[in-house]
């Protein structure tokens, strides 16, 4: 039987053999990670993440096992006979229809844009029907998605429709007057001011459906508010009613002390006088916390 190979052929691969065994160990281990990263694909899918976080990660990891096999190939082809280099280029091909397969990485380097922004998906604002206690609360909902993507909202006209969107019942009906006065018209021009400028929008809305005399009423509410359960409950409902106050932080802070539980207001009696809002929140919410644990 005629030997596949010469004695100095046998040689010659003898040399080279740690460099083929390393060379597989990586294809093995691309094929593990690309394994693994369908896995992954899949667990993504379970948690509903977005397909432009899942495209970002598989076409990653697969460029960087692309650009290792690339390199691993360079090396060896310089040192490897011609028929050798042949078997070669032909796993070389086959891994490049691998990756082929993955509309997300090709074999050569391609470049990724890194996400700029961590993505994630903020809870659709509630519906707001017309009470006067949720219209404050409604325009801040959708304060928070104009400053999520303010790509999808540079035109007021963007920002009004997709609010009133998510109005129903009277404050819907107070609107479809003036929808139906853009029904068929291209022209902005066309449309009422209300649908075009958001700050009237917004004033128009919290003057029919929010609180009337917005200051007035805080001052008569702040004054009659008291704690009856923690600090930090007590601290919310006052942070929301100073909204409409323009005081200025002595004010505040007293009005927010005579407020108090008498056993937070004798506790604090042993701190430092504090004339911030937000520094004596900090400090009576770490002496409730206290007196909560000693009464345990």
């Amino acid at each position: 039987m005629t030997a596949l190979f010469t004695e100095e052929q046998k040689v010659y691969l003898e040399s080279i053999a740690p460099e083929i065994i390393q060379l597989k160990s990586r294809v093995d281990a691309l094929e593990q990670l690309d394994a693994r990263v369908t896995a992954l694909q899949n667990r993504m899918d379970d948690f509903n993440v977005p397909d432009s976080v899942k495209t970002e990660i598989h076409s990653t990891t697969l460029n960087d096992c692309c650009t290792l096999f690339e390199e691993c190939v360079s090396s060896l082809e310089a040192k490897l006979p011609s028929h050798i280099q042949d078997r070669l280029q032909c796993l070389e091909q086959q891994f490049t229809a691998h990756c082929d397969t993955h509309p997300t990485a090709t074999a050569s380097s391609t470049t990724v844009t890194p996400t700029t922004k961590s993505a994630f998906k903020l809870k659709e604002p509630p519906k707001f029907s017309g009470k006067r206690e949720e219209c404050r609360s409604f325009f801040s909902y959708l304060a928070l998605h104009f400053a999520k993507s303010p790509k999808d909202f540079e035109e007021d006209s963007s920002k009004i429709l997709f609010a009133i969107s998510y109005l129903e019942g009277q404050p819907f009906r107070h609107m479809e007057p003036y929808l139906a006065k853009i029904k068929g018209s291209s022209d902005p021009e066309d449309s009422p001011k209300i649908l075009t400028d958001f700050t009237f929008f917004e004033k128009s809305m919290i003057n029919s459906y929010g609180i009337a005399n917005a200051p007035v009423a805080a001052v008569a509410k702040i004054k009659a508010l008291r704690q009856t359960s923690s600090v930090a409950a007590y601290a919310t409902e006052f942070r929301c009613l100073a909204m409409d106050l323009k005081w200025n932080d002595d004010a505040l802070t007293s009005q927010f002390e005579s407020g108090l539980k008498d056993s937070i207001l004798n506790s604090l009696a042993n701190e430092p006088i504090i004339t911030d809002l937000e520094q004596l929140i900090e400090c009576t919410t770490e002496l409730d916390d206290q007196c909560f644990l000693l009464n345990q």
